[in-house]
């Protein structure tokens, strides 16, 4: 029965792909410069892209984060404790290495990052969750980054519906350290989730604003600890390229005892106040406010 209420689902979609009309699709954030922003990527050229009539269905992406840390306490068997970035002392480290493809190619979404390294130990092998039950295990998980799939209708400036594996949408700064100010992580951010397993919907209604839907299977957990899904909801505006505001939430019942209800709330401001290419130095600076609020009841 499930096989058959998934494929008619599939059918459902493929038939709204062929309802929708033809025109040129808009693009939100069209013409903003969002590479100085916390939390996001930096990349501007890429070692794989392919076109089909001068449009780009295919990117391909590589990553790789190596480090040397010293720690003056001297842990005695090299283990560097409390963050979330850097788990190793006095050892050459490889933290993460990384391929990936994007796809956007008629209106069908694709994406699939494999991952590598030191900090999959600290984050991805915490996962209890793939011990409730059969049919699971992390090794079969943590090499994934991220893999989802979905369809994107042309409707406003866009709207996705994705499912798969995702990096977290809670927090400002992003699981890739590459694409925050700091190496290292601020320490609220360090107690997020960084990847979610669900499904999401992205809708913008404006160039300037975006809005998702999210039904997860928990707090950063590949499967479910509860019978009821994860929900949660992210909001972004931007009402020009120097000024982002955000604002994330999250509610479910997602630790071992299903009666304990977690509720999340971050939001954000960032704000870029000077730039100037021209300058050889510091040719841009901005600052950033994130806060969290959350609790756990039961």
């Amino acid at each position: 029965m499930k096989k058959i209420i998934v494929t008619t689902a599939w059918l459902l979609g493929a038939a709204c792909a062929y309802a929708q009309d033809s025109t040129t699709a808009k693009q939100p954030f069209e013409g903003m410069d969002l590479s100085w922003i916390n939390g996001q990527n930096r990349q501007q050229d890429f070692p794989l892209v392919l076109t089909k009539n001068k449009t780009v269905v295919l990117t391909g992406v590589a990553y790789l984060d190596t480090y040397f840390n010293y720690n003056f306490n001297n842990p005695a068997d090299n283990t560097q404790t409390i963050s979330s970035t850097v788990g190793r002392h006095k050892e050459f480290t490889l933290n993460l290495a990384s391929i990936g493809i994007e796809t956007n190619y008629k209106n069908m979404i694709g994406r699939l990052w494999l991952q590598t390294g030191q900090m999959g130990s600290i984050i991805q092998d915490l996962d209890g969750s793939v011990l409730r039950g059969r049919n699971t295990a992390i090794n079969n998980l943590k090499y994934v980054r991220e893999a989802a799939a979905g369809y994107h209708f042309n409707k406003w400036y866009g709207i996705n519906i994705e499912m798969g594996i995702f990096m977290s949408y809670i927090g400002l700064e992003s699981y890739v350290t590459q694409e925050n100010w700091n190496y290292q992580r601020s320490m609220v951010c360090d107690f997020t989730p960084f990847y979610f397993s669900g499904a999401r919907i992205q809708a913008f209604p404006s160039r300037k604003f975006k809005t998702e839907l999210w039904l997860l299977n928990g707090w950063q957990t590949y499967n479910s600890w509860s019978k009821s899904p994860g929900i949660g909801s992210s909001n972004y505006y931007r009402p020009n390229e120097n000024l982002q505001l955000v604002a994330n939430f999250y509610y479910g019942k997602d630790s071992r005892n299903s009666y304990t209800v977690r509720f999340h709330h971050d939001n954000s401001i960032v704000a870029r106040y000077f730039r100037s290419a021209k300058n050889k130095g510091i040719s841009q600076a901005a600052f950033s406010l994130n806060t969290h609020y959350g609790f756990q009841q039961g």
